[in-house]
């Protein structure tokens, strides 16, 4: 029982042994380091790579941020089904576009010619109203296909 005991302590010795010139040597690669190496070294540090682009989520919100070209905030309440779009530009944050998205919901193909013979899809998009008018002719349509035997 005794040689168990010792073994135990050995392993504990060496594990510890291992740990601390693990630390060291990541210690000394960041001091080793060039100056911008090191900076974006540094885990604690938060920088654009660690914060840009993302998905975070809250109870009935969405929020989605995006970075290159332009750099767009993105919150979206899917209680109130409305979508706020903002740029963002150096410390400013700007609203770019805000919508509600409740007509948008009931629109499942909007590949379909209902707009004045043409279809949503692949134009400019369409506002809230359009969307609701397309909605409801698309059921109208569904409707008249139901009544044809």
């Amino acid at each position: 029982m005794a040689s168990m005991t010792e073994w135990g302590d050995c392993a504990c010795r060496i594990s510890r042994y291992l740990l601390l010139a693990g630390i060291a040597v990541v210690a000394a690669l960041l001091i080793t380091a060039p100056p911008q190496q090191r900076l974006s070294a540094n885990p604690f540090r938060m920088s654009t790579a660690n914060a840009g682009g993302g998905i975070c989520s809250a109870p009935n919100y969405l929020a989605l941020a995006t970075t290159g070209g332009t750099d767009k905030f993105y919150i979206i309440d899917t209680n109130k089904k409305v979508i706020c779009v903002y740029r963002i530009q150096t410390a400013a944050i700007r609203l770019v576009a805000a919508r509600k998205f409740d007509e948008d919901e009931k629109i499942w193909d909007a590949s379909l010619p209902l707009m004045n013979g043409k279809a949503m899809e692949g134009g400019d998009g369409a506002t809230r109203d359009q969307a609701k008018k397309f909605a409801e002719d698309m059921q109208k349509l569904i409707e008249q296909g139901k009544k044809k035997p």
